[in-house]
């Protein structure tokens, strides 16, 4: 019996078992990108299994998006269909999985035919990241680009485990200024990378540990000094990746602050102080912005000004805006103008005895025209940037238009960003040159860009400046912005976000500029000091948050805003 029993035991051992079934494990899926897309043409189209659909951007090379699959799948094959022959076509991709580990593959333009690929990826995954890093360029120089299907195929894993692990308990133990070991914990077993960036580098990855442990420690180095936030990452078994980021060398306060554009108001027949109206208007801010550069800003901006501001408890934050929607004829006509205007400010600032508690915000919206795709700009705002940190001790930054929808920054100021404290972004609307819908989304913009923003840098981030015109009846549209900004704050905020400010406190009527009439009535209050809708908002929320939400009151200076926001949600 003895016999019979072991003969029965180990023949199902012997006999070949089934290979595990394959299937399209992208299909039910969802497609991210923070990147701009095509209108007609966007990320779902990859799904949708029709390859005369197509997921388009507006500039191929350097695009990337992510693809969570429908279940956590072990990947065995990945199938491309190319788009449109006119466009610019893929001619090299990297795919990167949950634990870190990639995949390059070369694909064939001018084909619209299926492109099938074997994937020999050690662990399971929930998503792929699919970066293009390689293109045929279109015959027009248009740029635009995307593909008609990506389909992955492979097995899924045991859906049990649904979520990804939690990091904590995060140490940083320093070897000096260029390199350091990043521990952390997880709550379950999981694999280990980071990325980080130095002052000279764009931010790189360490090569993933694919051991599945709960307590994690990565090396990081580097041939200048560490700068920047940390990013964490750790994937469970089952393919779930958690990331997480920590200000180890960030060289800005991460605390949140409020501010808004006016250094002084002329109210009641004479000019007040700035902090004067703000503690009498019960508003708290944390810093101040004032616009300098050119001109005859040297006139009324001085050291005493800036020492004051410091006492009164508010954060000077210098906008120097000097070239004014440069070309990159321009810039290199005037640099040496724009370098003595820095070593002015530089000084000043050093004058006041409290530049290294000023913040200075360089040349916004630089990148357009032939700035945007040159990166002689690098060298430029380095120089810049040097003098004021070395002269006067200054936080220093670039802020880039809302417009970077070809993501050229990575050319214009991917030398510069890394030696920076942070990087800024704006978004402005009004009447004179949107419709309402446009102004309506800039909330939603300013999540997507600050996500690029914040991940491809690695740096703080700050909201340079807010501006929605209330001109020609927009009143209740700019009251909704704001509305929708103290809402989804907490959504900034995951993208290291860490300050906002409204462009300008009160309305100046007869200024000129882009939006015509409107720029003179982009203040939060009016002229004479009367407050708009929007401005008991922005004070609630500066104050308090976003209390209607407990209170289900709608929110101050109206009435009901649809779902709970603007409504384009």
């Amino acid at each position: 019996m003895r016999a019979v029993r072991w003969w029965w035991a180990v023949v199902p051992a012997l006999l070949p078992r089934p290979a595990p079934a394959q299937e399209n494990v992208s299909s039910g899926g969802r497609v991210e990108t923070d990147l701009y897309v095509h209108e007609e043409n966007p990320p779902e189209a990859l799904l949708d299994g029709v390859p005369e659909t197509h997921f388009c951007q507006h500039r191929m090379l350097d695009a990337d998006w992510r693809m969570w699959l429908r279940v956590p799948a072990r990947l065995s094959r990945v199938t491309f269909v190319q788009g449109w022959e006119g466009w610019e076509q893929p001619t090299a991709v990297r795919l990167e999985v949950a634990d870190g580990t990639t995949a390059d593959l070369t694909l064939e333009p001018g084909t619209r035919r299926e492109q099938s690929f074997p994937l020999d990826f050690a662990n399971p995954t929930a998503f792929v990241d699919v970066r293009v890093i390689a293109v045929a360029p279109d015959g027009d120089d248009s740029g635009w680009g995307g593909f008609g299907e990506i389909r992955f195929d492979g097995v899924p894993v045991d859906p049990a485990d649904a979520t990804p692990p939690a990091i904590s308990n995060v140490r940083i133990e320093r070897e000096g200024e260029a390199a350091a070991t990043i521990r952390w914990t997880t709550s379950e077993p999981a694999t280990s990378q980071v990325r980080f960036s130095t002052e000279t580098s764009l931010p790189e990855a360490t090569a993933p540990d694919p051991a599945l442990v709960t307590e994690h420690a990565v090396r990081i180095a580097g041939s200048a000094p560490l700068r920047g936030y940390v990013e964490l990452r750790s994937a469970d078994a089952a393919g779930h990746r958690a990331e997480a980021r920590d200000p180890a060398f960030v060289t800005l306060d991460t605390d949140w602050a409020w501010g808004v554009g006016g250094w002084s108001f002329h109210l009641d027949g004479r000019w007040r102080p700035a902090p004067e109206v703000f503690a009498e208007d019960g508003l708290p801010l944390d810093f101040v912005q004032a616009w300098v550069g050119g001109g005859s800003w040297r006139d009324w901006f001085d050291a005493g000004g800036v020492r004051r501001m410091v006492e009164a408890g508010l954060t000077p934050d210098v906008i120097h805006y000097y070239f004014g929607d440069p070309t990159r004829e321009e810039v290199e006509a005037g640099r040496a103008a724009f370098l003595e205007d820095i070593r002015y400010l530089a000084d000043l600032l050093a004058a006041s005895g409290v530049g290294d508690r000023t913040i200075v915000t360089l040349e916004p919206e630089f990148n357009q025209d032939g700035v945007s795709a040159w990166d002689g700009w690098n060298d430029v705002a380095l120089e810049a940037m040097r003098i004021l940190r070395e002269t006067a001790g200054a936080k220093v930054g670039l802020l880039a238009g809302d417009w970077d929808i070809d993501h050229l920054l990575t050319i214009s100021m991917g030398r510069a960003a890394p030696y920076s404290d942070f990087v800024a972004f704006q978004e402005m609307r009004a009447s004179t040159q949107d419709d309402p819908q446009d102004a309506e989304e800039v909330v939603d913009r300013a999540i997507r860009f600050s996500h690029w923003l914040s991940r491809t840098f690695l740096r703080p981030v700050r909201w340079g400046y807010l501006m929605v015109s209330d001109y020609g009846g927009w009143s209740e549209v700019q009251r909704r912005v704001v509305v929708e900004l103290c809402e989804r704050l907490p959504e900034l905020q995951a993208n290291q976000v860490v300050a906002v400010s409204w462009m300008s406190y009160l309305d100046s009527p007869g200024a000129g500029g882009y939006f015509d009439e409107a720029e003179g009535y982009k203040g939060l209050k009016t002229e004479d000091g009367e407050g708009k809708p929007a401005f008991f908002v922005f004070r609630e929320c500066v104050t308090h948050g976003p209390t209607w939400l407990e209170t289900g009151r709608w929110p101050p200076g109206g009435g009901p805003v649809p779902d709970g926001g603007c409504g384009c949600r």
